[in-house]
């Protein structure tokens, strides 16, 4: 399922504060880079974050939900 245009809008206006990114489409869904550097993707209508052993314990302390799926971690914000 890919992301509706209206939701793939309201990430970018969350995104703004971050200065200007590089994004398109990704393996049917919807990516952020900062740089050369994708930190994030939209799936469905669901926001992936890309996360390392520095970033997850920012991620766990806000309480983020993580998804662990074949063994490959990912953050996601549930946004509504």
């Amino acid at each position: 399922m890919s992301a509706s245009p209206e939701f793939i809008e309201y990430v970018k206006e969350l995104f703004e504060p971050l200065g200007k990114l590089k994004e398109g489409m990704f393996f049917g869904g919807f990516a952020f880079k900062s740089g050369n550097k994708q930190f994030a993707m939209i799936m469905g209508n669901t926001l992936y974050f890309c996360v390392n052993d520095i970033t997850r314990k920012k991620y766990d302390k806000k309480r983020i939900t993580r998804n662990v799926q074949n063994k490959a971690e990912s953050y996601s914000a549930y946004i509504c």
